[in-house]
């Protein structure tokens, strides 16, 4: 029973170190990252896009020196990270020409995924050159963090924060056009009414008005009843 108690600690403890030199030693790296938005119903007859694009985003370890180390054992009770931040941005396109393929999206080639979302589309195929330049909400930023935790008797005799953490930003540019704002506020609409849409989903007939509408009439009357029960 004592040597299986043994056992059982002695692989926690190895476990938990284990877990501690993955966790001390994380290395990010993210890079070439554009997720896009588009919007052709909330606003007929302007339809918009938003996107967030980020060129890379990397965290590593690094030593005193500020250089990348890999730390294991006691040094691991003080970890110092470095974040890089390489051009993050948000955009908000208004009165666009949507994006458009002439072949399915699943059959593009990974170096035509990267000349859509670079250029965008141009008749029908991946564009060799920008076609509209982005109205940034947010323009590209560029910065970096730093992050250190001290060790325990590090803080009780200095008297510093337990963990610390400096970010320097680039310029931070923010910027929202009139048509923008008013993309926004059609979308936020649009949202609203699908809710209440969504709310009566169950009612909805799955015919054509003009198939059924006597259907439809049931339909406008629960939804009326049940508004008027629930508020």
């Amino acid at each position: 029973m004592h040597a299986n108690v043994f056992f059982l600690l002695k692989n926690t403890s190895w476990l938990g170190s284990l877990i501690s030199t993955i966790v001390g030693n994380l290395k990010l790296s993210i890079s070439n990252i554009h997720i896009r938005y588009e919007d052709t119903e909330s606003n007929p007859g302007h339809p918009f896009a938003a996107g967030i694009t980020l060129e890379k985003l990397s965290a590593v370890t690094v030593d005193d020196s500020g250089k990348e180390t890999f730390v294991t054992g006691g040094a691991l009770d003080r970890i110092q990270k470095s974040v890089e931040l390489d051009r993050l941005a948000l955009y908000l396109d208004s009165d666009i020409v949507p994006w458009h393929i002439d072949k399915s999206w699943e059959d593009l080639l990974p170096s035509e995924w990267v000349q859509v979302f670079r250029n965008g589309t141009k008749d029908g195929k991946p564009a060799n050159i920008l076609v509209k330049k982005h109205t940034y909400i947010l323009e590209p930023v560029t910065g970096n963090a730093k992050y250190a935790k001290l060790q325990v008797n590090e803080f009780a005799e200095s008297g510093q924060p337990l963990q610390k953490a400096a970010v320097n930003l680039d310029d931070v540019t923010l910027c929202l056009p009139k048509d923008g704002y008013r993309d926004i506020l059609k979308l936020a609409d649009n949202f609203a009414a699908f809710n209440q849409r969504l709310k009566y989903a169950h009612f909805r007939p799955h015919v054509p008005v003009k198939s059924d509408p006597r259907s439809w009439w049931k339909y406008a009357y629960k939804a009326v009843s049940d508004e008027v029960k629930t508020g």
